[in-house]
């Protein structure tokens, strides 16, 4: 036992490192703002008209796209962003449909958490995009209706990200000098042709692939992370298999536990933060939308800068922007609180799993 405490203790000490260290260079506060615009007046279309929660979803749907315009996949520019409006509305509306039968959510939320562990041996905009509509599908679980009402959500998810990709086109054309080299860390290029796409998917889904062995953790995971939000009964409990998504990283345990120390300090900071400013200043709509807008800004400039500090922002936009919708700072504060938590803890355990498997499996499996 003694003998392997240092190595658990470096890996702690590696991911705390993680989650702390800070690249400058890679900020993009200009570009950020090419993102604002269709956000913005989704919210205040929602205001206006008397529709908030819709105005919310539309505006989410632009948020989602807008980090599209970040990516790169193919001589189209907008290719990311118009596969990512498409595929979340179609998730959106799948999750709506599933949602209120609890073994099928699981059933499908795992499915597309399995699909995105292979879409890691792809490339970084491809996981990107597959990324978005995982999200999609469990955040839509949480609103159970019928075909016309998952239609209709798919609708203004859709309308938010075409938005999005309309304004984001023009300002391109416009002033394209922002987005000059603007791109994720470490970013792994696209397959050449789509014969070399189907055989690094072929050659992860062979039995022997360690790759393979991290899609079922992760689509397990994932799973498991929709049972623990019905089971505890918590409002806006999706977070929990969303951060299973977005913290379980193909790469080992350190990876992991360094995006799960990030995500857990950066919205204990932005639902903290915003919930302290509300109790003591009690905003007025405009400035909520303000404040929103400016976190968002926040999130898209410092998205490649630390993942805690994209936290920070995507959790004080989601927080403000459900205040919006007339749900109290402090309860969506606690509930994304608790759910990140409980994500992050399914995510941990669900790597764990996988690492005990690898060394049972032994020399029998190969790195893919």
């Amino acid at each position: 036992m003694a003998s392997d405490q240092p190595s658990v203790l470096g890996v702690l000490r590696a991911a705390a490192h993680d989650a702390v260290t800070c690249d400058w260079s890679r900020s993009a506060p200009v570009a950020a703002l090419y993102c604002l615009p269709a956000i913005l007046l989704m919210l205040v279309a929602g205001q206006f008209t008397g529709y908030p929660v819709e105005g919310l979803v539309a505006a989410g749907g632009a948020l989602v796209v807008g980090f599209g315009a970040f990516q790169h996949l193919t001589r189209l520019r907008a290719a990311p962003m118009l596969l990512a409006a498409a595929g979340t509305s179609v998730s959106a509306a799948i999750g709506t449909m599933v949602s209120g039968i609890p073994v099928v959510e699981a059933g499908t939320a795992g499915l597309w958490g399995f699909a995105l562990g292979l879409f890691t041996a792809l490339d970084t905009a491809s996981w990107w995009v597959l990324l978005q509509c995982a999200i999609a599908l469990v955040i839509a679980t949480t609103f159970p209706a019928d075909l016309l009402h998952a239609g209709e959500r798919a609708g203004l998810v859709l309308a938010g990200g075409a938005t999005q990709i309309a304004v984001i086109t023009a300002l391109w054309h416009l002033f394209p000098r922002p987005f000059a080299n603007v791109g994720p860390p470490n970013q792994q290029l696209p397959p050449a042709t789509l014969a070399e796409a189907w055989r690094r998917l072929g050659r992860t889904a062979t039995l022997r692939s360690e790759r393979l062995l991290y899609c079922v953790a992760l689509g397990s995971s994932v799973a498991v992370g929709v049972g623990v939000f019905r089971l505890i009964g918590l409002e806006n409990g999706y977070w929990v298999p969303m951060t299973v998504l977005l913290v379980m990283r193909w790469g080992g345990l350190q990876v992991t536990l360094g995006r799960a120390l990030a995500r857990g300090a950066g919205t204990l900071v932005g639902a903290g933060t915003v919930t302290v400013f509300a109790a003591f200043a009690h905003p007025a709509p405009g400035t909520v939308v303000g404040l929103g807008i400016l976190a968002a800004w926040a999130t898209y400039a410092v998205q490649f800068v630390n993942y805690a500090m994209l936290s920070v922002g995507v959790t004080a936009f989601i927080v403000l922007g459900f205040a919006l919708a007339g749900l109290p700072e402090p309860m969506v504060a606690l509930h994304r609180v608790l759910a990140t938590l409980a994500g992050a803890a399914v995510a941990i355990a669900g790597q764990l799993a996988m690492r005990l498997l690898e060394r049972q499996a032994g020399e029998g499996r190969v790195r893919t």
